[in-house]
């Protein structure tokens, strides 16, 4: 195969792979799109070969478990969302917006008072204040929050975890559809916000870090 060829195949490779992370991310993965992708691997389109379609069938299914969408705009170099001239229904696309980068991960938090780790996830963050919203016990009915500085505070009573959640398919959680950096993104998802949000952290109980071993969750 001559470098053209070899050209030509990896940018189909990566234009299959580009409609498989967006049908992942838009939770399109049924009949239709299974059909969808397996029309467009034919020879008069993509022509992806068997052996390619399994590499990317593996690098969707990493995507998948590094966060989708949610991690992919939240990375340093894919985390600006390029906003379209403007919908088709006349409505004014949401602005170029950078996520932050934490948005997602999972953070293991010290609570001196009641001596336990808890594990919460990062919701929505604050630029005027630098505070970043730590939301427990996310999509169930028993979220609490608090702003907490993850920049500033003392290492010792918090940790990331290095796993980062998929906010964006967790459309149930009061907390993701009240936060505010995620709104644009929501809105073209067709997701209303204004969900009765969590309780505060104050009197309030919080899921267990995942590394304790009690059968109680609480």
């Amino acid at each position: 195969m001559g470098p053209v060829e070899q050209h030509k195949k990896e940018l189909c490779k990566q234009a299959y792979l580009l409609i498989h992370k967006y049908l992942a991310a838009a939770g399109k993965e049924g009949q239709e799109s299974f059909d969808f992708r397996k029309n467009i691997r034919k020879k008069d389109a993509l022509d992806i070969d068997m052996a390619t379609n399994k590499e990317v069938i593996a690098e969707v299914s990493r995507f998948k478990e590094q966060g989708g969408l949610a991690a992919l705009l939240a990375s340093g170099g894919g985390g600006t969302y390029v906003a379209a001239s403007g919908a088709k229904d006349g409505t004014s696309s949401p602005p170029n917006i950078q996520l932050p980068s934490k948005l997602g991960a999972k953070v293991n938090r010290w609570w001196a008072n009641e001596k336990q780790w808890y594990t919460a996830v990062v919701t929505d963050y604050n630029a005027d204040t630098n505070l970043y919203r730590l939301t427990y016990n996310l999509s169930s009915s028993q979220e609490t929050y608090e702003d907490f500085d993850l920049d500033g505070a003392d290492p010792a009573i918090y940790e990331l975890t290095g796993e980062t959640m998929n906010l964006l398919a967790m459309t149930g959680s009061a907390a993701v559809n009240n936060s505010v950096v995620l709104q644009p993104y929501l809105a073209r998802a067709g997701v209303a916000g204004g969900g009765g949000g969590g309780g505060t952290k104050s009197g309030s109980k919080k899921r267990r870090s995942e590394d304790d071993d009690s059968d109680d969750d609480f």
